[in-house]
This record gives structure tokens, C-alpha cells and sequence, in this order.
């Protein structure tokens, strides 16, 4: 919603959820509902930095068949007093347990440097059926910047491989 209002900043986050919930039970229908009505599957759900967020958060009420994480943002920079502002490590651990109890396949895709948490520390917080991919290259950061094929190629791959 801030990208389409033409704000660089994300809302709160029960703002975005609120608007992604909207948007999933529109094209998708809710488990709660038939889905002979909506866009036929497999539905998976997927987001970069925020939105990757949002489809985690969100994921175990929505129920995608899969999920695909861009550029999950793990560890928020420093505010600007140089405080360390908390992991949200938490956040994606309580995801991934609901993800291996449902068995849901899950993409995260991380640059090597990205700022925001590199592939180890992403690793530390991941098991089950989430496979984790690193953008290597020098410019393997935050947006995947000259490493769109690559990551298109991959994910594609991991597509095809699950469904």
C-alpha cells in the first residue's frame, strides 16, 4: 500500500497485513471458502524485504500452497543514535515451525551481502522443507541488483522442482 500511495517507508505492519489479507482473499479465496471460484493453483505467496514479511506473518491464516521470500530482512539497520534495533529472527522462526508442521514449501532468497542479514544468520533460523538461496556476487545485496536473471533462473528451478 505505501509503494501505490508513493511513500519510500512501509506503514505499520498490521496495515500492510491487513492490505496483503485483502489481496490474497481476492485472487485466491480463504480456506474458510471454496476456491472453486478463484484463480486456479497452486497458489504461492511472495514478497521482497516487507512484503516478505507479510507473506510470513500472514501465512499460516492465508495458507499458500508455497512461499517465496526475497530478500528477507532479518536484521533491521541501527537506528541513527548507532542503537541496535532487535532481530526478527523470532519472527521468522515462529514461521518456520508452522511451515514444517504444514510441510510448506518455502524459497528464501538472500545476497550474499546483504545488509539486512546475511545467508548465515538466515540459516541459523531455518530448517525443514525452506530451502535457502544466496545471490553471490559482489552485488548479491538487498535488491539483486545485476543479478536479476540469476534469481529468476532459480526460482524457477525451485517452481518446477515443487509444483
Amino acid at each position: 500500500p505505501w509503494r501505490v500511495a508513493g511513500r519510500r517507508v512501509a506503514g505499520p505492519p498490521v496495515q500492510l497485513d491487513a492490505a496483503w489479507r485483502d489481496v490474497w482473499r481476492a485472487l485466491v479465496g480463504s480456506a474458510n471458502r471454496a476456491r472453486a471460484a478463484a484463480l486456479p493453483g497452486p497458489h504461492i505467496a511472495g514478497g521482497r524485504s516487507a512484503g516478505a514479511r507479510v507473506v510470513a506473518r500472514t501465512s499460516e491464516e492465508l495458507v499458500p500452497d508455497g512461499l517465496l521470500l526475497l530478500s528477507f530482512p532479518l536484521q533491521p539497520p541501527p537506528r541513527a543514535s548507532g542503537e541496535a534495533r532487535p532481530s526478527r529472527g523470532p519472527e521468522l522462526e515462529h514461521m518456520v515451525a508452522d511451515l514444517v508442521r504444514r510441510a510448506v514449501p518455502t524459497l528464501l532468497v538472500q545476497g550474499a551481502r546483504d545488509p539486512f542479514g546475511d545467508p548465515a544468520q538466515l540459516a541459523d533460523a531455518l530448517g525443514g522443507p525452506t530451502q535457502l538461496i544466496t545471490v553471490g556476487s559482489a552485488r548479491g545485496t538487498h535488491s539483486f541488483s545485476g543479478n536479476a536473471d540469476d534469481v529468476r533462473r532459480q526460482v524457477g528451478a525451485w517452481l518446477g522442482e515443487h509444483f
